[in-house]
C-alpha cells in the first residue's frame, strides 16, 4: 500500500468514526427528548381544584377517550382534557384559544374543563353556547340550535359554514360624513328609497339589496355590513341566525343593567333620547347613555357592560350634562 492510499483509508476510517459518533448523539439526544416529553406530557407543573375558574390560552388537538374527554388543551405549561358541550371543538383544531371556565373534575393525568365559552384572540371572536359574537365587528350568529353551523374570519370578511361548506360571506363598511362619496344619509337614504327590495328578518332587521345575491344591513349609523349568498332565498333563511349589536339589541338584552345603573337615590332614568357604545376589549361594551329628567335637565350615563353575560355592572358612573 503507498502512502497515499494509506492516507485515503485513514481519512475514510476517521470520517467513519465522526459519522458514527454524530450519529449516536443524536440517538441520545432524541431519546432523552422522548423521555422529558412523555414527563412533562403526563406531569402538570401547576396544582388545580375541582371548580376552580381558570383563565388559560392554548391550542386544541383531538384526544378522543370518550365519555373522559374529546380533545386537549395544551401549552408550553399544562394541559386539560376538554369535553364539548354546545361548541363544536373539532372547527377549531390547532387553533390558539383563550378558555375561562370552571374545572368539572381532576384526573391522575389531567384536569378536566367543560367547554361552554371560549374566545380566539385572532379572530376577536367570543363564543358561548355556540353564540358567535365578533367583537370589534359588533355582529353576533346565533347556533346554539346547530352545531353544525359554525364561523370563521376569513382575511377580511366572516365566513358562516355548514358542515363546513361556506354559506354566507359578511364584510364592512365604515361610512362617513365627511366625504361626500361616503355620506352615511346620502348613502342610506337610497338603499331606503327602494323599499320595495328590503325584506325584515324575524329579529326586526331590514336587510336592502346591494346587488344580484347581497344585501345590506346598517348598525345604526356609521357601521354597514354586506352580506354575499348564493342567491336571495338563502339570505332569507339565514338572517334570523344574525344579530346586529346596535344600540336596539343592548336595550332589548341588557334594559335592566342599564336601568339599575344609570340610577340613584336622586335620579331616576326616563325615556332614553340617545345611547352611544363602543368595543372596549373582548366582550365588554362601553355605554354613553343620555335622557331628561322631568325638569328637563339633560343628564349623561356612563357604564361598561358585558352583552352576553349576566355580570354585574362595572364602572357605572352618573353625570350631568352642561346645556
Amino acid at each position: 500500500m503507498d502512502i497515499r492510499s494509506f492516507l485515503h483509508q485513514k481519512k475514510e476510517n476517521r470520517a467513519k468514526k465522526i459519522w458514527e459518533m454524530s450519529t449516536g448523539a443524536i440517538i441520545v439526544i432524541f431519546m432523552v427528548w422522548i423521555v422529558w416529553l412523555n414527563k412533562t406530557s403526563s406531569v402538570q407543573n401547576i396544582e388545580h381544584f375541582i371548580w376552580e375558574k381558570v383563565s388559560v390560552s392554548g391550542t386544541i388537538f383531538v384526544d378522543n377517550n370518550y365519555p373522559t374527554n374529546t380533545h386537549k388543551l395544551s401549552n408550553m405549561q399544562e394541559s386539560f382534557w376538554l369535553k364539548e358541550s354546545r361548541i363544536n371543538l373539532n372547527n377549531f383544531l390547532e387553533t390558539e384559544v383563550l378558555i375561562e371556565w370552571n374545572i368539572s373534575e381532576i384526573t391522575a393525568k389531567y384536569p378536566i374543563l367543560i367547554i361552554n365559552k371560549l374566545k380566539i384572540p385572532a379572530y376577536k371572536l367570543s363564543i358561548s353556547e355556540n353564540r358567535f359574537f365578533y367583537t370589534d365587528k359588533l355582529i353576533s350568529f346565533d347556533f346554539s340550535k346547530d352545531i353544525d353551523v359554525y364561523s370563521k374570519k376569513n382575511w377580511w370578511e366572516i365566513v358562516l359554514y355548514y358542515q363546513n361548506e361556506p354559506m354566507l360571506r359578511v364584510d364592512t363598511f365604515i361610512c362617513s360624513n365627511i366625504t361626500e362619496t361616503q355620506n352615511c344619509e346620502k348613502l342610506k337614504n337610497n338603499y331606503i328609497a327602494n323599499l320595495n327590495e328590503t325584506f325584515e328578518s324575524l329579529l326586526w332587521y331590514t336587510f336592502y339589496r346591494n346587488g344580484i345575491n347581497s344585501r345590506v344591513a346598517f348598525n345604526d349609523s356609521n357601521l354597514w355590513y354586506i352580506f354575499t349568498v348564493d342567491s336571495d332565498g338563502d339570505m332569507l333563511n339565514l338572517s334570523h341566525l344574525i344579530n346586529i349589536v346596535d344600540s336596539k339589541f343592548v336595550l332589548n338584552n341588557k334594559k335592566d343593567f342599564v336601568l339599575s345603573g344609570c340610577s340613584t337615590q336622586d335620579i331616576k332614568m326616563t325615556n332614553i333620547t340617545k345611547l352611544d357604545k363602543w368595543i372596549i376589549d373582548d366582550d365588554l361594551v362601553r355605554l354613553h347613555v343620555t335622557w331628561h329628567d322631568l325638569s328637563w335637565q339633560e343628564i349623561l350615563c356612563k357604564l361598561n357592560i358585558d352583552i352576553f353575560d349576566d355580570w354585574e355592572i362595572t364602572n357605572a358612573s352618573v353625570n350631568f350634562v352642561e346645556k
